[in-house]
């Protein structure tokens, strides 16, 4: 079973009492406010780490902020991280880390000339801010092999 966590997250924090009072009538209104709510924190987020590269801005929105959040069975004590068909990173709930692809600091550390410590700080806040997972250590796992890899090719089997 997958679980999309994201907007079931985002209507309990951030729309439970506007839902329960009736301000918002449809899906619509719905999908505005949480548009509205992703803004705001997109753009409190960049303010806080002082980012006004818009290149790198719009890498982290489409690398960061909307990835897809899923829970499977066969791995209870893990929440995954997705963007399309590839895991960007997982949290082992057991022990509060947060597992980020290789492949996918290489490539940000490249494109915008980051080292490895700038990148990791950079994902740090945007869990914490984002995602609003404290404290966390992050550490980098390679996508051809090991657990990422297992994950990814499990995702791609149950969505044949």
């Amino acid at each position: 079973m997958v679980c999309n966590m994201n907007q079931e997250n985002l209507i309990l924090k951030g729309l439970g009492s506007s839902l329960i009072n009736g301000d918002i009538k449809t899906v619509d209104e719905l999908l505005q406010v949480i548009n509205n709510l992703n803004f705001k924190k997109e753009n409190d987020l960049f303010e806080k780490l002082n980012i006004t590269d818009s290149r790198l801005k719009k890498f982290i929105e489409e690398n960061l902020l909307n990835l897809k959040e899923l829970k499977f069975d066969a791995y209870p004590t893990h929440k995954f991280y997705f963007k399309d068909d590839k895991c960007i990173m997982h949290h082992n709930l057991k022990h509060n880390e947060i597992h980020v692809n290789i492949e996918f600091l290489l490539f940000f550390g490249n494109r915008f000339n980051y080292n490895y410590n700038e990148i990791i700080n950079l994902i740090k806040h945007v869990i914490e801010n984002i995602y609003e997972i404290f404290p966390i250590k992050i550490y980098h796992q390679d996508a051809k092999k090991g657990f990422i890899y297992q994950v990814e090719q499990h995702y791609k089997l149950i969505n044949k």
